[in-house]
């Protein structure tokens, strides 16, 4: 058992390379507390699968160059149990993602929830969620499979219909507090409807520039021979910051029908919810 006084710790995977709780994957052989300064500059997938304070997160290089991707492997979400920065700042350069384990089935497999105390969030690189919702056939919005083109998933609206599966109909979520995850598009008899989107939350101070992107969009339907998959419903995002700027986009589309000689119906989007306390 190690104590050491709070510092910046950088991850070098020494563990089991995929745990954020394996203190063997951080260069001091300890995880991170609540006054560490936390860089991952490493081309890798690292699991976080608890609720976690530190000081503040740095993810990827500067030269945009090593795709780091931290994925959140339980709802923390639903748990009310975000990975917490306080006092610092959230920089996510590009190349590196931030998203959440996913398709689900019954039981939601993982949600993005980030709060920050104090400090700003920069987005150059990525939160996407796409496809890591309801895997295709579930939900409570799933299109409905058919012999031939299979409907698409509802969420904050109707699913379209395919050639002989009918469109979700079932529209579900907050409009002001979204979390629920996208449904599946319907399957049939030679293709895959696509998962819906994810959920995202984001509870920020300070400010949010956003120059890569975040979204949680719907997975398009697949094709097969004749038939097209319908598409995913897009999923949840919900914001809050101070200002919210940047040039790219925040998004929850609902994924494509594929055209085909039968074919399937296009998702419904989902739900973003932006909050700001100053406009700019």
């Amino acid at each position: 058992y190690k104590v050491r006084a709070a510092a910046t710790i950088i991850w070098d995977g020494g563990g089991d390379g995929i745990s954020w709780s394996d203190p063997l994957n951080w260069d001091t052989d300890v995880t991170p507390i609540s006054s560490d300064s936390v860089l991952i500059d490493t081309a890798t997938t690292i699991n976080i699968s608890a609720p976690t304070t530190i000081y503040s997160l740095t993810l990827g290089s500067v030269a945009g160059n090593i795709a780091t991707t931290l994925q959140f492997n339980f709802d923390s979400i639903t748990a009310d149990a975000p990975l917490l920065i306080d006092g610092g700042n959230l920089t996510v350069y590009p190349s590196a993602v931030i998203t959440h384990s996913g398709p689900s089935t019954t039981t939601i497999n993982g949600t993005v929830n980030i709060s920050i105390t104090t400090g700003d969030a920069s987005i150059l690189g990525a939160i996407d969620v796409t496809g890591k919702g309801y895997k295709d056939g579930y939900g409570p919005g799933a299109g409905v499979s058919g012999s031939y083109g299979a409907g698409g998933a509802s969420h904050a609206g109707v699913g379209g219909n395919g050639r002989s599966g009918l469109g979700g109909t079932t529209i579900y979520g907050s409009l002001t507090q979204p979390i629920s995850l996208g449904s599946g598009g319907g399957d049939n008899n030679d293709s895959s409807g696509g998962e819906g989107g994810g959920a995202i939350k984001l509870t920020i101070s300070g400010n949010l520039n956003v120059n890569g992107g975040i979204s949680a969009n719907g997975g398009n339907g697949s094709i097969d021979g004749n038939d097209g998959g319908g598409g995913g419903a897009g999923g949840s995002i919900w914001i809050s910051a101070n200002t919210i700027s940047g040039t790219s986009t925040i998004s929850a589309n609902g994924g494509n029908a594929v055209d085909a000689y039968y074919d399937g119906g296009g998702g419904s989007g989902g739900r973003i919810a932006l909050y700001s306390s100053t406009n700019s």
